[in-house]
């Protein structure tokens, strides 16, 4: 919802009508790569918990192999494909942020049967710390949220600008 809410903002804004129409599509496909982004951040901190962050350059490398070609062809297209233009873009950093969750939790499940001496269940979830993390985690995700949204307000401004300005 605050995805729309923010694309349906910038054509008040004094934005040209072409570049809010993109704008808009391109915000409406960028959160295919929200969810894959959040639970990397989840990996990352159990990874870097247990000084094992190799996976985390792999994932890094391995998103930026995928994230190329596939803005290629969702954006340009191939063959019979016309391409997305910019909701081909959203799609294809969506792609490559699951890619690289996808690798660097890859070495997750056989960390957490060596921790536990077997496979992780429900049981394990400690109810008292997850409280702790949340009390911890809601803040950061905020400050997170807000530097974030200091950076589009900050696009939507340099957009105000105009084609020959930015020309």
């Amino acid at each position: 919802a605050l995805v729309l809410l923010v694309a349906e903002t910038v054509p008040p804004l004094s934005v040209a009508p072409e570049t809010a129409a993109l704008t808009r599509d391109f915000v409406v496909a960028r959160p295919s790569s929200l969810v894959p982004f959040l639970l990397s951040l989840g990996a990352r901190g159990y990874l870097q918990a247990h000084g094992r962050t190799r996976s985390l350059l792999e994932g890094v490398l391995a998103a930026n192999v995928v994230n190329l070609p596939a803005a290629l062809v969702l954006v340009h297209g191939i063959g019979e494909f016309a391409g997305l233009g910019v909701v081909g873009a959203g799609l294809a950093a969506g792609l490559a942020s699951l890619v690289q969750l996808v690798v660097t939790a890859l070495p997750i499940p056989a960390m957490l049967r060596e921790d536990l001496g077997r496979p992780a269940s429900r049981q394990d979830v400690d109810v008292p710390a997850m409280g702790k993390i949340l009390r911890l985690g809601v803040p950061l995700g905020l400050q997170i949220m807000l530097e974030a949204g200091s950076f589009w307000i900050v696009t939507v401004l340099i957009g105000r600008f105009g084609d020959t300005a930015l020309a």
